[in-house]
């Protein structure tokens, strides 16, 4: 951090392996500062576990097709170039791992990458190579947290100021060919419904014409059999 001439009130690591070896997680730190001489005199830091993304973010809690999965990386590298919180086949068992390892994805990514580490939104596509070449369609977001400091941190009644700071870059992915297969999935679901109402429409007009047929011949048979009744005694009065 010290050698960018960017201020960072605020820093995520990616996963790590904590200094007891059996637990994975990440921390969060922020620099102390002299108010009088604007020197860094100290830092606080935080650890937590980042399992509950892992569990938000699962196949249980988000409906996602067999090509499609997520992404979420912090804003800033750790010393050994580690960006990856959640991605295909990653796993917080592990080493951590930069997010373009974890892709296998080609160059174009790299352009995509750049924009979600400066908390853009947007879409974009490139192609990943895992035993095959796949073409990946992404829509990402950036997430931020909000932070409130000091005007001054040696006068305290000056008050505070409001700041957003970007903590994570959150992405969902999916394959051409799972969203070619969404489709096939809607054909076959509307080739069948129209198969249904197909029958279903035979079915009331078979029934309609029976119905027609039968109230027409009760109809006839309640005209006809007067007229004969009348024939017959017309025949009667003849004879």
């Amino acid at each position: 951090m010290a050698d960018t001439n960017e201020t960072i009130h605020l820093h995520i690591t990616s996963p790590y392996v904590f200094a007891t070896g059996k637990l994975i997680g990440q921390s969060v730190t922020s620099p102390l500062i002299d108010p009088q001489t604007q020197r860094h005199v100290g830092q606080t830091l935080v650890d937590f576990l980042p399992n509950s993304i892992f569990t938000s973010l699962g196949r249980d809690n988000i409906k996602l097709s067999d090509g499609s999965f997520a992404i979420v990386i912090t804003p800033q590298t750790d010393s050994k170039g580690h960006d990856t919180v959640y991605g295909p086949g990653f796993s917080l068992s592990g080493e951590g791992e930069a997010i373009q390892d974890v892709l296998q994805a080609d160059g174009t990514f790299d352009t995509i990458l750049k924009q979600m580490k400066i908390g853009q939104r947007g879409k974009g596509k490139f192609t990943r190579s895992n035993g095959q070449e796949d073409e990946v369609f992404l829509s990402y977001a950036p997430v931020y947290v909000k932070n409130y400091y000091p005007f001054d941190s040696s006068d305290i009644t000056r008050g505070v100021q409001n700041e957003e700071i970007l903590v994570y870059s959150l992405a969902l992915a999916e394959t051409a060919d799972g969203l070619i297969s969404s489709f096939n999935n809607i054909d076959a679901f509307s080739s069948r419904t129209v198969n249904i109402c197909i029958g279903v429409l035979s079915a009331i007009i078979i029934i309609s014409t029976i119905l027609i047929v039968w109230i027409a011949f009760r109809v006839t048979s309640s005209m006809t059999k007067p007229i004969l009744q009348l024939l017959g005694v017309m025949k009667s009065i003849n004879r």
